[in-house]
């Protein structure tokens, strides 16, 4: 039998409609290579593969409130380690399938384990054990009130507010390493007088900035000469300033680095410290006109005699 032309073209039509869900299933086919989390002995680790698919934008809830993905995966290497490399179960959504699920459509498809395939996408795994990676986090030191202040910077701006929000968990990084020029910015919403910055890289031990200069301003645009400079040397640096009485403040990373990011996980202003005044000494009241001192010249008088 023949086919028609209207046969062929209306076979080549199905057959082009049908590739792309067949393609799309075959994606959806779940394989070991595809992981975004593991666990080992009912442990959840983090396995992003480099947070694709805007993992690195999602959040989730802790014990501290709704933080970053990134962030949490990094404390909780900071605080559990990476794991055993042997005995691992991958799972094709963050958080051992417990979510929250990247963009693309094959977690969706299977959320669940991919080392056995097909029948592993219901097998969602344990969760990240959040109550013990956020249960000692230290106190901050905290400085002048940051509820109106405004903050921009040279690198990854969309993140400054994770350098206020209270949290060492959380932190804002250039996402490149270190280079001359780099700098953030602090509106702090009116003239305040203040003496000291600290700059807080937390668990990032390494993310300090090499090397650093401090300007004031009053209108955040004539910056003039830095204040003061520096050089970093460890992961909490305490700016000491001489006193200074502004709105606006710009720090700016001097130095480099092959291989480390500039990181705050918390930024505190401290109000200048103000000196009570020194009363001058109080001069010696004068003697009155009769005294002994005015008398004893007569008196030595009388005694000559």
């Amino acid at each position: 039998m023949q086919l028609s032309a209207d046969n062929i073209r209306i076979s080549f039509l199905i057959l082009a409609l049908t590739l792309p869900f067949l393609a799309q299933a075959q994606e959806w086919n779940p394989r070991p290579g595809w992981k975004d989390s593991y666990a080992v002995g009912g442990v959840c680790y983090c396995d992003s593969n480099g947070y694709d698919h805007g993992l690195d934008t999602k959040v989730a809830d802790t014990p501290i409130g709704p933080q970053n993905v990134v962030d949490i995966c990094e404390a909780i290497e900071r605080v559990m380690g990476s794991g055993p490399t042997e005995g691992r179960i991958p799972y094709n959504d963050i958080q051992c399938g417990n979510g929250p699920p990247n963009d693309a459509a094959d977690e969706v498809g299977c959320p669940g384990r991919v080392d056995i395939g097909p029948a592993g996408c219901n097998q969602i795994g344990p969760r990240w054990d959040l109550e013990t990676v956020y249960a000692n986090l230290p106190d901050i030191e905290e400085g002048l009130d940051r509820s109106n202040w405004q903050l921009d910077a040279s690198n990854n701006s969309s993140e400054v507010g994770r350098m206020i929000d209270g949290s060492l968990s959380s932190r804002w990084a250039t996402r490149q390493f270190q280079t001359p020029g780099q700098y953030i910015t602090i509106d702090l919403g009116e003239t305040l007088s203040f003496d000291r910055i600290t700059l807080d890289a937390h668990s990032n031990t390494e993310d300090y900035p090499r090397a650093y200069s401090v300007f004031v301003s009053t209108d955040g645009a004539d910056w003039g000469n830095p204040i003061v400079s520096g050089i970093g040397d460890r992961s909490l640096l305490d700016i000491e300033l001489p006193a200074q009485t502004a709105r606006h403040i710009k720090i700016t990373q001097t130095g480099s680095s092959s291989n480390r990011w500039w990181s705050i996980h918390e930024l505190n202003i401290f109000a200048a410290e103000e000196t009570e005044p020194i009363d001058p000494p109080t001069p010696p009241a004068p003697r009155p006109p009769n005294s002994d001192a005015h008398m004893s010249p007569i008196i030595d008088l009388i005694i000559e005699e």
